[in-house]
């Protein structure tokens, strides 16, 4: 499990699959109360896995919810509770955590990348 966001080289761009999951997020990810992803296409959630893998994060089904509400949770190793959901944490950067959907905007990275 990585302990630092997997950037690309330059601090003003991010590579395609952190573009693409920033775009999900902004659409349809839950960042207000639970870290979640809310989609039923099967393409949806297949590429949105692959760009979760840059995070060493995956989708869980959330237990009593509807079949297409999914949590966002990391990877976890045995003796990893102290590494962050890097997930979380590019969504925090990125000013999309904490928000809801009706303030949430594109990041700004996206418009310099």
């Amino acid at each position: 499990v990585p302990s630092k966001l997997p950037m690309s080289n330059s601090l003003n761009t991010i590579n395609k699959k952190q573009a693409r999951f920033l775009g999900y997020m902004t659409g349809d990810g839950g960042t207000s109360n639970n870290f979640s992803f809310t989609n039923t296409e099967k393409d949806v959630l297949k590429d949105f896995e692959n760009c979760l893998s840059v995070f060493a994060c995956k989708l869980k089904l959330h237990k009593g919810s509807h079949e297409y509400c999914w949590n966002i949770v990391k990877k976890t190793k045995k003796g990893s509770s102290q590494v962050p959901n890097l997930a979380k944490e590019f969504c925090k950067e990125h000013e999309l955590l904490n928000t809801l959907s009706i303030h949430k905007k594109v990041p700004k990275i996206i418009f310099k990348s």
